[in-house]
């Protein structure tokens, strides 16, 4: 919802004929601002249901008992200094641009500004009324820092519903991605304990490395007594699996002269034996696994286990 349309429509009536073409221009217009002050009083009763924060609701209360009071034609202080220090503390964090937007549609908001419109108009109306009889100089200053307080309020409440318009769009719109939350830390922890597990059986000792579907490391462990070089032939066996989408030992025919990755295994980016597998859900790759400690065979077969924990977890 454009907030300009209502604007330039409450604007372009801001006068009532009346006001305009009658003779009687003082009591018409006071008519009108005690009428615009019962529709700031009413405004403030329902927005008083959405507002939290207590330095606006402290303000709001002072605004109509005041405004009640001055539409009775009591003789009241207009003291400005709580309005003013408001003012003051929320101009400094917000952004007063001229764009007057509602997020999606939005109650509180929409109050906001209606509310700091009908002030406005009070604003104007007693400006005009002080033209053609005697006003109270703090009366018209009271008016003037009520409206910038409901425009500084609107603008606070605007950028507060704008904030949380943004974050719930990008939550749906991060639900909507299948990011790999499949292949999580605490999945990858569990995979390296069934490998662990196995390479104990066949008393050996490895190293381990998780990978996202990207080959971006998400966790390596190496087993006491592992050699120092399995560290870096563990992860590339995992990163050459995601990479390639293609499970290591399935390398070594397509590495052979003529064949599609003839060349590869000059790479030092890749390894072309068994070792590397892919992790997989529903038949969508979300990562791999590599594994180093032994011969190609035997570590095909504790990343074997790795994978058949994956799939059971």
């Amino acid at each position: 919802m454009d907030i300009n349309l209502i604007k330039g429509y409450i604007e372009k009536f801001d006068f009532d004929e009346n006001i305009i073409f009658n003779t009687d221009i003082n009591t018409n217009l006071e008519k009108s601002i005690f009428n615009n002050i019962d529709e700031a009083i009413e405004l403030i009763k329902k927005l008083n249901k959405f507002i939290d924060n207590q330095d606006f609701s402290n303000i709001l209360k002072e605004l109509s008992k005041k405004f009640l009071l001055i539409k009775d034609k009591k003789n009241i202080s207009f003291e400005t200094k709580n309005i003013e220090n408001c003012v003051l503390k929320y101009s400094n964090i917000l952004s007063l641009n001229d764009e007057y937007k509602i997020p999606e549609e939005n109650e509180e908001v929409f109050i906001a500004y209606l509310l700091y419109t009908i002030i406005k108009k009070i604003q104007r109306r007693f400006m005009l009324l002080a033209k053609h009889r005697e006003i109270k100089t703090e009366l018209i200053n009271y008016i003037n820092k009520s409206h910038d307080f409901s425009h500084i309020m609107y603008k606070f409440i605007q950028e507060r519903a704008t904030v949380k318009y943004v974050i719930e769009l990008v939550s749906e719109k991060l639900s909507s991605i299948n990011i790999d939350n499949n292949l999580s830390l605490e999945k990858a922890r569990k995979i390296i304990r069934a490998g662990e597990k196995k390479a104990k059986e066949m008393n050996l000792s490895a190293v381990f490395a998780v990978v996202n579907s990207e080959g971006n490391l998400i966790i390596e462990e190496r087993m006491d007594n592992a050699i120092l070089v399995s560290i870096e032939v563990a992860y590339k066996k995992a990163y050459t699996a995601a990479a390639l989408k293609l499970n290591t030992e399935d390398l070594t025919a397509l590495v052979q002269p003529g064949a599609m990755f003839y060349g590869l295994q000059s790479d030092p980016k890749y390894i072309v034996f068994g070792g590397g597998m892919l992790l997989k859900i529903d038949g969508k790759i979300v990562g791999a696994v590599g594994v180093s400690g032994g011969s190609a065979q035997e570590d095909m077969e504790i990343a074997k286990a790795c994978v058949n924990a994956f799939e059971t977890i």
